[in-house]
């Protein structure tokens, strides 16, 4: 054998296993671009589920806190109504304020039952 044949052999052997390992890490890259693209998918839709229950869960509590603070708003302004018809009377003002008897009767009632009204 020649020199050049052994260099030439040398050559074949260099060529043939960069090309047995360009696909061993072509297909150990596919399979590990399969496992982690499962693995992201499954964990991007675990965590869009989670992002919608939340999404959920938040829509239903503002709608109970919507509720509750438009409950709430009306009690306040009852009360309100009432300290100043109460205190228009107390004070004797003007006779075109609104005193006691043009309330209501939710909101003509004492302050105790305001206060326990608002609370609950």
């Amino acid at each position: 054998m020649s020199v050049w044949a052994l260099g030439a052999m040398n050559t074949n052997d260099f060529f043939s296993i960069t090309g047995i390992v360009a696909v061993i890490a072509s297909i150990l890259g596919w399979w590990l671009k399969s496992r982690l693209d499962s693995s992201i998918k499954y964990k991007y839709d675990e965590l869009l589920e989670l992002f919608k229950a939340e999404q959920k869960r938040s829509d239903v509590l503002l709608s109970e806190r919507l509720t509750a603070y438009k409950a709430l708003s009306e009690k306040l302004l009852a009360l309100r109504r009432y300290c100043n018809a109460r205190s228009a009377e107390i004070r004797c003002q003007s006779e075109f304020e609104m005193r006691t008897e043009g309330l209501a009767p939710e909101e003509n009632i004492s302050l105790l039952q305001h206060d326990d009204l608002i609370r609950r």
